[in-house]
């Protein structure tokens, strides 16, 4: 039955390419293997498992946020060193030096929450 199985699934890959486990569900509806596929996919708390592709694809979303922060963070200091060297000359460069530096504080406390 096993065997089946494998062979079902990887028929499935070559004819459709990866596809999510709803889908693959519905093509084992009826099939002799159908209980064996259920069994393999369910946790041991009787629940479905997670979805595997889902749970990568939210944790390479929260690197990105991560890295993309970093950088605004980066940027943000320039904007304020570029500000505090307008400050004899514009008179406005210390009001933006003091927003740029808000928007810092939000972004550390994003990029550092505490424990």
């Amino acid at each position: 039955m096993i065997r089946e199985l494998f062979t079902w699934l990887d028929s499935q890959l070559h004819e459709h390419g990866v596809q999510p486990w709803a889908a693959l569900r519905e093509g084992l509806r009826g099939l002799d293997f159908e209980a064996l596929a259920l069994r393999v996919m369910t946790g041991p708390d009787g629940g479905p498992l997670g979805d595997p592709e889902g749970e990568q694809a939210a944790e390479a979303a929260r690197e990105l946020r991560n890295v993309l922060d970093f950088m605004l963070d980066d940027r943000l200091k320039a904007q304020q060193s570029d500000a505090i060297a307008a400050v004899g000359s514009d008179p406005r460069a210390l009001e933006r030096y003091k927003a740029l530096e808000a928007r810092r504080l939000e972004l550390r406390a994003r990029l550092h929450p505490p424990r």
